[in-house]
């Protein structure tokens, strides 16, 4: 005859109890050596778990160890090219300066203020309308800079100056390509002198007042900054004549393409002092 369920009930607490019991008794009478049987029951059901938390945890250890070796190895690398972008900015400095050297005064004007005549910066925005007229650098009036000083890039070719607004951290620049740019350059070749100004709608330049009878330009040659304007010292090279034209004006047209480019903004330095100026 099948039992009530009463029964069963007590029958299943009474069953309960003798296993608990058996656990305790096993637990404070280990038999010889051997583990108890709650012991190994801990043991079973705890072991693998251990394993994934001390496995997790070495690895995370590692990943950790991992990712502080390469960030101080970035921090290393990023020194070093920061280094020697200033190093390369330096020498085209003294180069452009040295070739221009009459006099041991001159010299001593440039070499004393080599070091401290330009800031290091990289572009961290663009014109929203138009990417050929203005960027924004990481750099700004608290690391000595104010408007209209030139801007160069890692081989010391032009791209432009520096405009308002400025704020203690962030500059605006003038790109040489804006319409309303404009420099006194001198070709490298022949001597001649004019003005390079901006043609945003292109992202090219226009040599400007050169007269219709002027015969010594060539396409080709290469328009290196006057110094004339007293903004921008002599010898930045700034592009190459890539067309002319004779209209029947009284001055040429003459298309130059800049040095300038998205990729050489990546890198950049901003002049603070011309050779024998303080900075």
């Amino acid at each position: 005859m099948p039992l009530a369920r009463p029964e069963r009930r007590k029958l299943l607490v009474v069953g309960g109890l003798l296993i608990a019991q058996f656990l305790i008794i096993s637990l404070q009478v280990p038999l010889g050596e051997a583990p108890s049987v709650f012991e190994r029951v801990v043991f079973f059901v705890l072991a693998p778990v251990e394993g994934l938390f001390n496995g997790t945890y070495g690895l995370a250890k590692g990943v950790w160890n991992r990712y502080l070796y390469l960030r101080d190895v970035e921090s290393q690398n990023h020194d070093l090219r920061q280094e020697a972008f200033r190093l390369r900015q330096e020498n085209l400095i003294l180069g452009r300066g040295l070739a221009r050297l009459q006099d041991r005064e001159a010299a001593a004007g440039i070499l004393s203020t080599v070091h401290a005549s330009f800031v290091l910066a990289s572009a961290i925005g663009v014109d929203a309308v138009n990417g050929r007229r203005s960027i924004v650098i990481d750099r700004g009036t608290a690391d000595g800079l104010r408007p209209y000083l030139p801007v160069v890039d890692a081989e010391g070719r032009l791209v432009g100056r520096t405009v308002k607004p400025l704020t203690a951290r962030e500059s605006t620049v003038e790109l040489m390509t804006n319409e309303g740019f404009s420099v006194g350059v001198v070709s490298a070749k022949s001597g001649v002198d004019g003005v390079l100004s901006g043609d945003e709608k292109t992202g090219l330049c226009r040599l400007k007042f050169i007269p219709s009878s002027n015969e010594s330009l060539e396409e080709g040659e290469e328009l290196l900054t006057s110094g004339f304007d007293k903004i921008f010292p002599a010898g930045i090279p700034a592009g190459t004549i890539t067309a002319i034209r004779n209209e029947p004006l009284l001055f040429k047209t003459i298309e130059v393409r800049p040095y300038l480019t998205i990729r050489s903004l990546k890198t950049l330095a901003v002049l603070t002092a011309r050779a024998g100026e303080k900075p």
